[in-house]
């Protein structure tokens, strides 16, 4: 706590949260009291709301992020606002008139929708585990009643946040009955016409083309994401005319090309932008390519899907691949990791882009240079084409643009944008999730968590850590809907030591460089020279 005199306290409570206060206090009946709730102070102390209020125009007694509450006097009272909640680590409490306060007086509650927590995430590089906690503590923030893209300022349902934090979610919180309710959500958000809107739920607000197809493509992947995880397929059943409606929207919205190209891409990149075109082309494919998967699991005809799928793939390949360089679109760490992650580089260039992938990274001196998008699918493309030791001095970089940089310059949340000075930074919050994927990365691969995307829901699970840079050791666990999967490892000199536990009644490989291990449920042991590792 710092107090400015007997009218004016600022109090810190260490970490970024959603929630409100609790006053307890004594003072002169009719005193005003006001609790200001923000994410900075200024260099004096105060609380700077210029990065929560700056699209907000206050009306007297209605500013953003602030309770009111007048005392009645004569005795201790207690305030705590009803009907509301904020996003916050400093709070400002403001008098009318001269009152005591203690470091008690002022509480914070923590709000959140009550989740049971299914994984953990430990290992021998501190930065990490902080970013893995930060993402956590973040993804909770955003967590009341619907996903949210921030607490403290819109609060509202956007669907690509959600989308690029599905799999944080889901590997450390039990959340299929939340995400389910949501999908209802979804479905009732659709219009007539068939568009859906670019937040959820929505009061009418959230249809305009400048939001556009990657962010409706929610609609289609956290259906897959539950069924992933779940092996159930009622959110793909309960979602499957809302998406029909939707690609017959799109349908009737072809440009000469025979596809859509409008809205929002990789939003809030660092330096280098991807053309929007390319993106939301992709990202139709991509809804096809699921519609078609989605049909046949329910037994409907997915011929027209997959064919559109096709002849968008080849577009994208027409269009925008540059066979002799191996480039697409215009080459930025984001556009080449879109065309591996979502499955449309033709085989025998895969290798050739991730490559130009990697060397891009490697060129800038292992920073990062994407936004929401590519910081989901960059790190998954490189470790699957061999560059996961890439992928580990990236996330270790501490200047900005990094997870670090935002953590070392004492944020306890993951921010909205790279940059933190408060000019550029100005009109960002210090509570967005979307890009936090690399947490789930941290479970994926270097602890090597993952779903057998051929047998879904855990029935058969893949295990496949990755040992990299200065890492001595990991360990997870995800307690899956078939038991709890736990991985650990640790170096002891040359050798790895890997120790696995399998639920039982599922099957699980285990990949080794020395090779692949089918096993059953049960304790696994396994060592092996760090040298022959191949990543």
């Amino acid at each position: 706590m710092k107090n400015f005199g007997d009218t004016l306290y600022v109090f810190d409570f260490g970490k970024n949260i959603a929630g409100v206060c609790n006053l307890i206090a004594i003072g002169p009946a009719g005193t005003r009291v006001t609790m200001k709730h923000g994410e900075f102070t200024y260099a004096d102390g105060r609380v700077n709301m210029s990065n929560v209020d700056i699209y907000y125009n206050p009306m007297p007694e209605r500013e953003m992020q602030t309770d009111t509450y007048y005392m009645k006097g004569g005795c201790v009272e207690t305030y705590t606002p009803s009907f509301t909640y904020h996003g916050f680590r400093y709070v400002e409490v403001a008098f009318s008139k001269p009152v005591k306060l203690t470091r008690e007086s002022v509480r914070a509650h923590f709000t959140h929708t009550d989740l049971e927590r299914v994984g953990s995430f430990e290992c021998s590089n501190e930065l990490l585990n902080r970013i893995y906690s930060a993402t956590c503590l973040t993804y909770l923030d955003n967590l009341v009643s619907i996903p949210t893209d921030c607490p403290q300022r819109e609060k509202n349902g956007w669907t690509a946040d959600a989308n690029l934090a599905i799999d944080v979610a889901l590997l450390n919180y039990d959340g299929f009955g939340f995400y389910e309710k949501w999908v209802g959500d979804m479905i009732d958000s659709q219009a007539p016409d068939g568009n859906l809107p670019g937040i959820v739920p929505t009061a009418g607000w959230g249809y305009e083309d400048w939001i556009g197809p990657v962010w409706a493509s929610a609609f289609f992947m956290i259906p897959d994401a539950l069924e992933c995880y779940s092996g159930d397929i009622t959110a793909i059943e309960r979602i499957y005319p809302v998406c029909e409606a939707y690609l017959a929207y799109l349908g009737r919205r072809l440009d000469e090309d025979g596809t859509v190209t409008y809205g929002i891409g990789d939003w809030v990149y660092y330096d280098t932008p991807t053309p929007t075109d390319y993106s939301t082309t992709l990202f139709y494919y991509h809804q096809n390519v699921l519609m078609a998967r989605f049909s046949e699991l329910l037994g409907k005809e997915s011929a027209p899907y997959s064919a559109k799928a096709a002849y968008l793939k080849d577009l994208v390949n027409r269009k925008y691949f540059d066979e002799e360089n191996c480039i697409y679109a215009n080459g930025s760490q984001a556009a080449e990791a879109m065309a591996l992650m979502l499955g449309v580089v033709p085989e025998e260039y895969c290798a050739k882009v991730a490559a130009n992938l990697n060397q891009s990274i490697v060129d800038n001196n292992y920073y990062l240079d994407f936004g929401s998008v590519g910081s989901k699918f960059v790190p998954r493309v490189l470790a699957d084409y061999g560059y996961a030791e890439t992928v580990y001095t990236m996330m270790t970089r501490e200047e900005i643009p990094s997870w670090g940089a935002w953590l070392n310059q004492g944020l306890t949340t993951l921010a909205e944008r790279w940059a933190l000075d408060m000019v550029k930074f100005r009109d960002s919050s210090a509570n967005h999730v979307f890009l936090g994927d690399i947490s789930a990365w941290m479970t994926n691969y270097l602890a090597g968590i993952r779903y057998d995307e051929n047998d879904r829901g855990f029935r058969h699970i893949v295990i496949k850590p990755h040992v990299v840079g200065d890492l001595e050791w990991v360990s997870a666990t995800y307690h899956s809907v078939k038991g709890e999967i736990a991985v650990s490892w640790h170096r002891e000199g040359d050798k790895v030591h890997l120790k696995v536990s399998i639920p039982a009644n599922t099957t699980a490989t285990v990949c080794c460089p020395d090779g692949d291990y089918e096993v059953g449920g049960g304790q696994h042991q396994y060592s092996y020279y760090y040298n022959n590792i191949l990543n």
